[in-house]
């Protein structure tokens, strides 16, 4: 964790304590700038044991002064301007009281969501466990979402607004988020999605009991415009098991050839975020769907133990136009299906390199036939699996003979 990151976090075990104001400057983003800011904090307040929050920002964006915002970091040129609380209310604030670790962290990815991103706060907040954080990851909004999240920011210290300086896409707003996380538990909430309010609390329990690495539970699927409940994506039977997932069992539930909308990449689990930083694992930030899916098969790849419960937390809000419901996601998963391929062969599992051979060649097929109705001939041809140019130059004539348009007797 980089230690703007790491600063920010203290923020929150002082927000009831900041009063008047101490502003320094810092050379930069130097270790000498840590020093600084070390020395700053005790002089203004020599019980402090701990450095107080830093809120990192992209260059050039300010966030408005605050008694809810305490600190400021500013990414100018040179000098950064730091804004330190004086604590006048010491009684309280007791040293030493910051916590090191918290139950559990949020990360709700956002882009243009002031629509709906309030409703998914809200959820996050009610949550039962309230040692908590929350990072909001502003994807570069060009909405009101920023103002929204720093909205809520000055009214719960747990919530932590976070501002990617280039539009990345939610596997990158998530890694901003898992980068910056103070939690054991990380669990992600997408920004039109909602938690009930014992979610955290239940699959940290069951997470702890089984010594899962990541543990999810069913979806309560809900019609986003109307609020109609749909039912559960999964039926309960199938996620009413005690032993952990295997490959095989991930693939065979989330095949594109299943009928009807339940696939396994759709769940959110909680994970353990010693687990996630022991094996190294992020979100595929050059992959636009079917992203999350790789990510679970890559834990479970890397010794990872994914649990599941029948119990349903996550208010999953069927949306017209998400990136999950369209069919242009289709070239996408190919190439998230592409990268287990390449772990699964350094497993030597042939039954489990089998079914991604088969699921491949599935969505190489959804591939070809959207980019063929979009009229991306070439695109589409690249999806068709040829051994020789003999075969290539054969299906080039099928398919230009489907496009030709028909002839007039």
């Amino acid at each position: 964790m980089s230690w703007r990151c790491a600063l920010e976090h203290d923020r929150r075990a002082l927000a009831e304590a900041y009063g008047d104001f101490v502003q320094v400057a810092l050379p930069g983003s130097s270790i000498a700038a840590v020093a600084a800011l070390y020395v700053a904090i005790g002089k203004a307040h020599r019980n402090l044991r701990m450095a107080a929050g830093i809120t990192w920002f992209a260059r050039g964006s300010r966030l408005p002064a605050s008694r809810h915002h305490p600190t400021r970091w500013e990414t100018g040129r040179s000098p950064s301007i730091l804004r330190l609380p004086l604590f006048p209310n010491e009684k309280k604030y007791q040293a030493g009281s910051i916590r090191m670790s918290l139950t559990a962290s949020i990360i709700i990815p956002a882009y243009n969501a002031s629509a709906f991103l309030h409703e998914a706060i809200a959820s996050a907040q009610a949550q039962t466990v309230r040692d908590i954080e929350i990072l909001v990851v502003d994807d570069c909004s060009t909405d009101g979402t920023w103002d929204l999240a720093t909205s809520f920011a000055a009214r719960d210290p747990r919530v932590i607004p976070l501002r990617r300086t280039r539009r990345g896409g939610p596997s990158a707003a998530c890694n901003t988020g898992i980068e910056c996380a103070r939690g054991r538990w990380i669990a992600v909430l997408d920004a039109d999605d909602l938690y009930l309010p014992e979610r955290i609390e239940r699959l940290v329990a069951l997470g702890e009991e089984r010594g899962a690495d990541l543990i999810a539970d069913n979806l309560l699927e809900r019609e986003f415009d109307t609020g109609a409940d749909l039912g559960l994506h999964f039926p309960e039977a199938i996620l009413s098991r005690e032993e952990p997932l295997s490959l095989a069992e991930m693939l065979h539930w989330d095949m594109p050839d299943l009928p009807g909308r339940a696939r396994m990449g759709y769940v959110q689990p909680v994970k353990r975020r010693e687990f996630l930083l022991r094996a190294g694992i992020r979100f595929a930030e050059d992959v636009e769907a079917g992203e999350d899916f790789l990510f679970y098969f890559e834990c479970v790849a890397r010794g990872g133990r994914f649990h599941l419960t029948p119990e349903a937390y996550y208010v999953y809000r069927l949306r017209r136009g998400s990136v999950s419901n369209r069919a242009a996601s289709a070239p996408h998963y190919s190439a998230a299906n592409r990268r287990m391929l390449t772990l699964a062969r350094r497993l030597s599992d042939p039954g489990l390199l089998e079914a991604l051979l088969q699921r491949q060649e599935l969505l190489d097929y959804s591939s070809f036939v959207y980019l063929l109705e979009e009229g991306e001939v070439l695109r589409a041809l690249s999806y068709v699996p040829c051994r020789s140019s003999t075969q290539l130059l054969a299906r080039f004539r099928a398919v230009r003979s489907i496009l030709a348009p028909p002839r007039v007797a």
